[in-house]
């Protein structure tokens, strides 16, 4: 199993918030459904309460999102800071950031099943870069 600190070695680091969430679904370790309900509850805990973000690793609740490939990833990339014993979320300084933020996770939550990793920004043709630089 996935040790608590780093998280699933096996799933390459996800690079969006829709990427953990696939992770997440796709997981054959501990129970998405379970990990995606809590983390549904502590970011409307958040919303509510912007300290409220302390998550005890050692708490049952806690373990059962890390423990589920993606779940570490999902925190760190919705603005959860991994620290040893905790994990400590460190909301965006602007309000109405926040609140977007935090609809924006509560949102792909909502819809688990069916989130899809959105495709990358396609590059700009060369001579749009050329002139550019």
């Amino acid at each position: 199993p996935p040790s608590a600190g780093g998280g699933a070695a096996a799933a390459a680091a996800a690079k969006s918030v829709e990427e953990a969430v696939v992770q997440m679904r796709e997981s054959n370790a501990g129970n998405a459904k379970l990990a995606v309900s809590y983390l549904k509850f502590f970011v409307n805990k958040i919303k509510q309460d912007p300290n409220a973000g302390k998550l005890n690793k050692q708490n049952s609740t806690v373990r059962k999102i890390i423990e589920v490939e993606g779940g570490s990833e999902f925190l760190r990339l919705a603005g959860f800071q991994n620290e040893e014993h905790v994990f400590v979320y460190k909301p965006p300084e602007d309000l109405k950031e926040r609140e977007a933020k935090l609809n924006k996770l509560l949102d792909l939550l909502n819809n688990f099943e069916t989130v899809e990793v959105p495709p990358p920004p396609t590059p700009p043709p060369p001579a749009a870069a050329a002139a550019a630089a």
